[in-house]
């Protein structure tokens, strides 16, 4: 799947809060698929599972709009869930 959006990356937000409440993480699957997980769990979840060619978006509320940023620093990520 080629991607063409030029979205915000996570990893140009210092402390980007991946386990807050109000953001949502999606996951754009290689096979077209898409999974949403709200919870720390089906985020945990969807973060574990990501293989090469899968996006992954987190969706978090700005104070006008939502803000859509491309998780691109998966280390980071993961340190937030451990």
């Amino acid at each position: 799947m080629k991607w063409n959006a030029e979205l915000r990356k996570a990893s140009e937000v210092q402390n980007f809060p991946y386990l807050q409440n109000t953001v949502t993480f999606i996951k754009v699957c290689s096979d077209g698929n898409i999974k949403q997980g709200k919870t720390k769990r089906e985020k945990k979840e969807l973060v574990f599972s990501s293989e090469d060619n899968d996006i992954l978006l987190a969706c978090w509320p700005g104070q006008w709009s939502q803000d859509i940023f491309e998780i691109d620093n998966f280390s980071e990520v993961f340190k937030a869930f451990m």
